[in-house]
């Protein structure tokens, strides 16, 4: 099912920062607020934008990876619970993912927000980049609050600039009886989720496995393709490509890479949409040929007057024995350098 997030909302916003540890350097403390941001209509508006933009184009679902407690995921039943507040369980939150990211990882903002998806109650976590130019420090309110101070933080946070690195989203409908699920999506990997931030700090994995997802990835680029504005010789030709790269050696398929190092220029975008709404996971992943491997080993072709061409892959389209091409009068099939061996009545 593919979620609409056009009707996401969010409310309470708390952030805390993520920063490396004057003890190493490879390790990280946080910097802790109090209360919740005080934003205006227009930067909650900018970050509600922001999060639909990464979530439409590249969450994938999420599950819990097994049945033993976990912090983040204990923290988020507490607060569907009303045992924590917000405030309590995002500090409980900032300093979970300053103790299992890597040394490697980037310094930020963990987001932690109410959110709604249409009557739905949920919560948005987030990890966001913070501009370097300037120190983020936190000040007092009226109340004796550690904050961040709005100006400051409007700077450093709400720029054109500014780059989303982590998204989650848990929506409470889809975590019935205590299993928690939902959605993410990581902007600075090309691999997947990385597996500090999905496994370590969420306690949670991929909803399907990498065979599934490949399965689903030839689906539904394969009816993205057949649905396609694209000509005969230009389905063809994509289509050959996608098995190519399936049966290549690469252990990972990036589909946005795919589309735009394949897919004719004009098209893409199209392709895109209709792979998205055909289910197909549109974030780079580890590939898996154990459920698709009997069916990479021939392609049909469905011509109009009941006629079909069944070839190997590798002799459709490229330098293979059966191309199709635009002609003056229409399309043109044409099988080259394959002799006739039998001929025989009715299909197998």
């Amino acid at each position: 099912m593919v979620i609409n997030y056009s009707s996401l909302k969010l409310g309470n916003v708390m952030m805390h920062r993520v920063l490396r540890d004057n003890l190493g350097e490879h390790t990280f403390s946080t910097m802790l607020t109090d209360a919740p941001v005080d934003l205006s209509p227009q930067d909650l508006g900018y970050l509600v934008s922001r999060f639909q933009k990464s979530l439409y184009s590249r969450a994938l679902p999420i599950v819990q990876a097994d049945a033993e407690k976990h912090p983040a995921r204990d923290t988020l039943l507490a607060l569907w619970a009303s045992s924590t507040s917000l405030e309590a369980a995002s500090k409980l939150l900032a300093d979970a993912l300053a103790s299992t990211q890597p040394g490697t990882a980037a310094e930020g903002l963990l987001v932690v927000a109410e959110a709604s998806l249409g009557n739905e109650e949920g919560f948005v976590i987030a990890k966001v980049e913070h501009q370097e130019a300037m120190r983020l420090e936190p000040t007092k309110d009226e109340h004796g609050n550690n904050v961040f101070a709005v100006e400051l933080l409007r700077d450093l946070v709400f720029g054109d600039k500014t780059r989303i690195y982590k998204v989650a989203i848990f929506i409470k409908a889809w975590s019935a009886a205590g299993f928690v699920s939902g959605e993410a999506v990581d902007e600075q990997s090309d691999r997947n989720i990385a597996a500090y931030f999905l496994g370590k700090f969420l306690g949670m994995r991929l909803r399907e496995e990498p065979s599934v997802m490949t399965e689903m990835l030839l689906d539904g680029i394969t009816q993205a393709i057949n649905r396609s504005t694209m000509t005969g010789d230009q389905k063809v030709e994509v289509q050959h490509a996608l098995l190519s790269e399936l049966r290549s050696n690469d252990k990972q398929f990036d589909p946005t890479a795919f589309i735009q190092k394949h897919v004719p220029n004009g098209h893409g975008k199209e392709i895109a949409s209709l792979a998205q709404a055909a289910h197909a996971p549109l974030i780079a992943f580890s590939k898996d040929n154990s459920r698709i491997d009997s069916r990479m080993r021939k392609v049909r072709i469905e011509l109009e007057n009941d006629i079909t061409i069944t070839a190997p892959p590798e002799e459709v389209g490229g330098d293979g024995a059966v191309q199709v091409s635009d002609g003056a009068a229409g399309p043109i099939v044409e099988i080259r350098g394959a002799r006739v061996e039998t001929v025989k009545n009715g299909a197998r």
